[in-house]
């Protein structure tokens, strides 16, 4: 609990159930004012499906698409690492559940995919083999 000074008044805010194992919750202003705020909850993607890739050359590309069982956050972020086990860094971000990512310069050995909602993330999803 957490207690906030506005002038001379003290205000105590009381958070709870915004903990959830593997999930996060974040707030998402849809309008103007406080009553337009509410809370989603950030669920842990399904683990992606590859359905198109072009691993040759210097110039990677690949298709893939997710499932997401909780309210659609406002992006999920795509992780890729060159080699599996080695720490993946963000390649892209998409607004929907799927994305097709061209012209990609390191060859991304496999890929995840973590909602996100301003600096709220949920755990990524399980690894797929790309090329």
């Amino acid at each position: 609990m957490s207690r906030v000074l506005i002038g001379a008044a003290a205000c105590t805010l009381a958070l709870t159930g915004l903990v959830t194992p593997g999930a996060e919750a974040a707030w998402v202003k849809s309008g103007p004012g406080t009553a337009a705020a509410k809370a989603i909850k950030l669920v842990v993607p399904g683990t992606p499906t590859v359905n198109a890739k072009s691993c040759t050359g210097n110039s990677y590309s690949i298709s893939l698409d997710w499932s997401y069982t909780g309210s659609l956050p406002p992006q999920f972020d795509i992780y890729a690492a060159t080699n599996a086990g080695k720490p993946p860094s963000v390649i892209a971000t998409a607004t929907g559940t799927s994305v097709t990512l061209t012209g990609l310069t390191a060859k991304p050995a496999v890929v995840s995919v973590r909602a996100s909602a301003g600096t709220w993330h949920s755990a990524r999803s399980g690894e797929v083999a790309a090329c």
